[in-house]
C-alpha cells in the first residue's frame, strides 16, 4: 500500500486536484485530503479506489506559479 505523502506526490505530478480524486472515486475531499497528511490509514478499498483514479484520469497541464523563485503548485 503507498503511503499518504506517495499517493499525494503521484496526484501532484499528474495535475489533479483532491477534488479530482473526490468526483472519481466518490470519497470526500476532506477524507482524501485526511488520508494524504496520514491523519488517517485509507481502507483498502479507499486506496484503490484512489490509485485508480490517479492513473485513469487525463493528466492535467501544470499551472506553476512562480513566486519568490519558487514553483508552486495548487494543494
Amino acid at each position: 500500500m503507498l503511503s499518504g505523502d506517495q499517493l499525494r506526490r503521484i496526484r501532484l505530478a499528474r495535475g489533479l486536484s483532491q477534488k479530482d480524486i473526490s468526483t472519481a472515486t466518490g470519497i470526500n475531499s476532506r477524507i482524501i485530503g485526511a488520508i494524504e497528511r496520514f491523519e488517517i490509514e485509507p481502507s483498502q478499498e479507499q486506496h484503490d479506489k484512489y490509485v485508480k483514479a490517479v492513473y485513469s484520469l487525463p493528466e492535467k497541464e501544470l499551472k506553476n506559479k512562480t513566486k519568490k523563485g519558487k514553483s508552486e503548485t495548487n494543494e
